[in-house]
Parts: C-alpha cells; structure tokens; sequence
C-alpha cells in the first residue's frame, strides 16, 4: 500500500483496504480523511471521523500518529483512552471497539455530525467475536457516512461484512476481474 492518500478517500468515497500491519495504512486513509475535513465546518460537539481499533493501545497510537499528520491543520485528534481528554468533542476521535461502543451505549459519543467511519484490523475484530458491537455501532453511523474498512487478511466472514455495510467500496489493491464465461462451451 503506497503511502500518499487514497484520492477515493479525499472524495468521500468508500473504501476496502487490504495491507499488512506496518504498510502505512493509517497515513494513507488519515491524509486524505484530515485534508478532506480540514476545510469543512465543524460541529464543536460531535466527531466528524471515528477510527474504531481491536486494542486501546492501538488508538493511542492510531490517535498520535494522526495528530502528527494533522500538523498545523484546525483539525482535533483524540482517544478514548486513559489520558486523553474530551475525546467525544474532537474532530477525529480513535478507539477501541469495546470503548466506542460503550461510548455510544452511554450516549457520550454522538454520531451526528459523523462525515467518516474507519474500522481497523477487520479481520481481527471479527476473530475476537467483535460482530454484535460492530453492528450497533454501524447501526449508529449516518447513512450517508463515508466507511474505510482495513484488514490484513481477506476471508469469507470480511467480505460478507463489508457488502452488509461498506456501499460500492474501492478495493485497496484491486481486485481481480471476475472471468467472463459467456459464449463458453
């Protein structure tokens, strides 16, 4: 996965990224996610990007690793997390599945204004029988929300998560054509 932006993802569109930890994930869809929204106003009150990761310690990271990248821009990066403070107030908000759902449970966590949704590590979220949070909380998502969906690994129970809940997604690399066999004997 090359590092610049996803231009897809700068445009508003939906995206199914494939890449192994450590590919520069997190720089690809965080570019293009903080310039897009950097320009756009802001809902002091509600996040306009969540990043929902398997682990509190992948947020913190996740949530440093985008303020970096947010530099200069007006742009609020914060985790659910120990240490971290008014997260359910900042533009781009990072958090463990388990904490964004509990989150949103409490109503702390208003999905409103919600521009993006950004689920890490699918296939590790799946794997850790993270299916029913996962529903509630896309069932919380506006419709018209962006969804970036990452994994490293691609299987049966990925894919049926990402066509219940991703509309029309660009496939991070490009999946293959389907063989045409029409007019075949």
């Amino acid at each position: 996965l090359p590092g610049p932006p996803i231009p897809v993802l700068r445009r508003g569109g939906n995206a199914d990224v494939h890449a192994a930890y450590g590919a520069g994930t997190t720089a690809a869809y965080g570019l293009a996610l903080l310039d897009r929204i950097a320009d756009a106003p802001a809902d002091a009150e509600a996040p306009r990007v969540l990043i929902v990761t398997p682990t509190a310690v992948r947020a913190v990271s996740a949530a440093d690793e985008l303020a970096a990248l947010a530099g200069r821009l007006d742009v609020r990066v914060r985790a659910l997390a120990p240490g971290w403070h008014d997260a359910e107030r900042a533009d781009v908000v990072t958090g463990a599945l388990a904490n964004v759902a509990g989150a949103i449970g409490r109503s702390a966590l208003k999905l409103d204004a919600l521009q993006a949704i950004v689920i890490e590590s699918l296939s590790v979220l799946l794997d850790e029988n993270g299916r029913d949070a996962l529903d509630a909380i896309l069932t919380a998502v506006p419709r018209d929300a962006q969804r970036v969906i990452t994994t490293s690994i691609a299987n049966a129970e990925v894919e049926r998560f990402v066509e219940a809940y991703v509309r029309r997604p660009l496939h991070v690399p490009a999946r293959a054509a389907a063989p045409d066999t029409r007019g075949e004997s």
